[in-house]
Order: structure tokens, then C-alpha cells, then sequence
């Protein structure tokens, strides 16, 4: 059993003055200490989450002592924020064969519309691409055609390809190609300027 009024009285003691870390160890203490049924008393009390008493618990196992200003052991806590220099999407729609002179084309008409007004200062343009198709990693024709645009632009192009069957992980896929679809969703694909319109016509936040 554990005494409620006294851990109320250790808690409002004790939690404002302690760390992320110093807050696991003292509930998890005070769970331990409790017995059966003790963390989720702790956690109903403190308010500290059972799965953080879990791992203050296993703490208490380890007696592991972290270098002096960590609360967390490395590599520990919430992935690295990632700041993005554009958080904006660029399509390009054209009827022609699939060649590599028609996927570098698309390149070319980003950089003259937007790319180099965005990046006047740019020594370098780092791209990522689907690994088949006319711009896969092995097609000669892509990395002549990719050379040609580099010396017209005068600046080295770098391109990173996706491993086959991979190109839903483009994480642009996923944040712009989504909105396009809904906007023609149950709209028939009938021609050009339908799939030109509608996807002129797609947002991805209010107006």
C-alpha cells in the first residue's frame, strides 16, 4: 500500500526543484518502494507517465551515472529538429516521350523559374531521383543530358537515387503528390489541360 497524503506532501516538496531525470528517479522510487500496484499509484498522483516510472526503475537497476548537465543518456530524446530553407513545391506537366533529355528538361525550367532567382549564389544543385526510368542511375543518356545542363548552368549537379521500389519514400511525394490527388479525386483524367488545371488549382493551406 502506499501512504497517498505522504507522497502528496514529498511531491509538492520535491518535483519543482528536480529534472527531467531527477522526476523518473524519485517516482520510480517511490513505486518501488510501494510494492505491488506502485507505479500506477505513483503515476495517478504525480502525474508522471507508468512507462517513464518504467524506465526510471530500469535506471535504478543500472546505477548508471550520465556525465554532469545530461539528463538523458546520448542519443536519447526527440530526433533533431531538420529547419527547411523553402517549404514550397514546384510541378512540372508536358506531354512528350520518356527520355532523359525530357526528365532533365523539368530541371532546367525550375532552375530558370525559380532555382536561381532563390539561390543566386548556388555553386551546386543536389537532387533526388526514382532509381528506374529514363533518369535511373544507369541510363548514359540521363548523365550526358545532366552534364549538358551542368556546364549550360555552370554549376555541378549531384544526384541521389532512391533504391528501386523506394520512390514512395521521397518524403516530397508524400507532402505534395497527396494534396494533388485529393484536389482530383474522383475527377476524370480526361485530358491535358484537365490534369494541367487541376493541379494549378491544388493547395496546401488556406488561401
Amino acid at each position: 500500500m502506499i501512504d497517498e497524503d505522504s507522497l502528496q506532501e514529498r511531491k509538492a516538496a520535491m518535483l519543482p526543484h528536480l529534472d527531467e531525470r531527477q522526476r523518473r528517479l524519485f517516482a520510480a522510487a517511490e513505486a518501488k518502494a510501494a510494492g505491488r500496484g506502485g507505479i500506477a499509484a505513483v503515476a495517478r498522483l504525480t502525474r508522471v507517465a507508468a512507462s517513464t516510472i518504467g524506465r526510471g526503475l530500469k535506471d535504478l537497476e543500472a546505477s548508471e551515472t550520465l556525465p554532469q548537465g545530461r539528463v538523458r543518456r546520448p542519443g536519447d530524446g526527440r530526433k533533431s529538429l531538420a529547419d527547411l530553407a523553402a517549404n514550397s513545391g514546384w510541378v512540372n506537366v508536358e506531354i512528350d516521350n520518356d527520355t532523359a533529355a525530357f526528365a532533365v528538361q523539368p530541371i532546367r525550367r525550375w532552375w530558370q523559374d525559380i532555382g536561381r532567382g532563390r539561390y543566386p549564389l548556388a555553386k551546386r544543385l543536389l537532387m533526388t531521383a526514382d532509381g528506374g526510368g529514363s533518369n535511373g542511375s544507369r541510363v548514359r543518356l540521363w548523365k550526358r543530358e545532366l552534364q549538358k545542363l551542368a556546364d549550360e548552368l555552370g554549376i555541378t549537379i549531384e544526384v541521389h537515387h532512391l533504391p528501386p521500389g523506394t520512390s514512395k519514400w521521397n518524403k516530397i511525394e508524400h507532402r505534395l503528390f497527396s494534396f494533388i490527388t485529393q484536389n482530383w479525386r474522383a475527377k476524370p483524367l480526361v485530358s491535358y489541360r484537365v490534369i494541367v488545371d487541376l493541379i494549378a488549382a491544388t493547395t496546401t493551406k488556406p488561401a
